[in-house]
């Protein structure tokens, strides 16, 4: 169900609970305080766009956009892992001053993140809704604050769109992968052991691992997987058995 964010400060915000003295350095010399300035207007101003990508009488409330959209975009800048990002929202008081979150509700599991992302790429694939004119909004007021001359830089922001994709794809060749692995395990332990061990590294021996990666590595693991994914199925072509796995 949606909700906007409410952006009331209590005793728990960082601009109470930080010195006057490290909000300044905030404000004045680090990246957080142009993107609290700068980026996040833009994220909360634009929530509403948001709106049909929830049920409006149903189900828990969401996680606040503009945060969770923010999240995604510090991913992006810092080339992170979905780990690292959450880790980052959680215990980074940078991260949480430059989204205007409190502390003690600065969390986000990967499930919302995974989610959210497939949810934009659908609306945008199927034409429903589209958000490279939020995303050039973000760039250019982040540039803006900067200082940043664009005369001779390419102004591109739509890469944030398009590595959501890729991670949302390679996550769904992972999940694939090892679903079908682990009941491969159970049913046919002795095919099961004899897989090469690069796709037990990849699906068994760190489960999930080589869905959360950086925007980096995706389209490098994405192929990776395609390739995994032809080897299965040219590996058990013969195998009725296998074959007749729902999995």
């Amino acid at each position: 169900m949606f909700r906007r964010t409410d952006s009331q400060a209590t005793f728990g915000s960082l601009n109470v609970l930080l010195s006057p003295k490290k909000i300044a350095k905030l404000e004045k010399k680090h990246w957080a305080g142009g993107f609290r300035r700068k980026a996040l207007p833009v994220l909360l101003a634009n929530e509403e766009t948001f709106r049909p990508l929830f049920c409006e009488d149903n189900g828990r409330p969401n996680k606040p956009v503009a945060a969770t959209l923010g999240v995604i975009i510090l991913k992006e800048m810092f080339d992170l892992t979905d780990e690292v990002a959450m880790d980052n929202f959680e215990f980074n008081a940078s991260w949480q001053y430059a989204l205007h979150v409190e502390p003690d509700e600065a969390h986000v599991c990967q499930k919302t993140l995974h989610n959210f992302r497939v949810k934009m790429s659908d609306a945008e694939e199927n034409g429903i809704l589209t958000y490279t004119s939020l995303f050039d909004e973000v760039v250019t007021a982040i540039a803006k604050d900067l200082g940043m001359k664009l005369g001779k830089q390419r102004l591109d922001s739509t890469h944030i769109r398009s590595n959501m994709a890729v991670l949302t794809r390679l996550a769904l060749f992972t999940h694939t992968i090892t679903a079908f692995v682990k009941k491969l395990r159970k049913q046919h332990p002795r095919l099961f052991e004899a897989l090469p061990q690069g796709i037990h590294e990849r699906c068994v021996d760190r489960e999930g691992y080589f869905a959360d990666s950086p925007s980096s590595d995706g389209r490098r693991r994405l192929v990776q997987c395609a390739a995994d994914v032809w080897r299965l199925a040219d590996r058990f072509r013969g195998h009725r058995s296998v074959k007749g796995m729902p999995s």
